[in-house]
């Protein structure tokens, strides 16, 4: 998906993404009221910023597809309660959390 597509959509509160996407970069970013994602198993990479400053982000599924966290990805995702890393990720990049 397209750097920033959705960043800075201060309303965005869910989004469902369809499947045939490999990787996220700031997609999310900055979307204050986004409460929750479900990332197709097509991602491998969740790149840079995706979802940093989602303050109301509770619930993300990462599925086992992914290989790499990039930096800040869910930096101040400060609801954000837990989330399971799955086994195939090789990378976490700086501050990803």
């Amino acid at each position: 998906m397209g750097y920033g597509l959705f960043g800075f959509c201060t309303n965005l509160t869910g989004a469902t993404l369809g499947s045939g996407i490999t990787a996220l970069d700031s997609t999310f970013r900055d979307c204050h009221r986004l409460a929750s994602l479900a990332i197709p198993n097509t991602v491998t990479t969740i790149g840079g910023s995706v979802f940093q400053n989602c303050y109301n982000l509770t619930n993300v599924v990462i599925p086992s597809s992914v290989t790499s966290i990039g930096s800040s990805a869910f930096s101040f995702c400060t609801s954000l309660p837990n989330i399971a890393i799955p086994n195939a990720v090789t990378t976490i990049e700086s501050a990803a959390f």
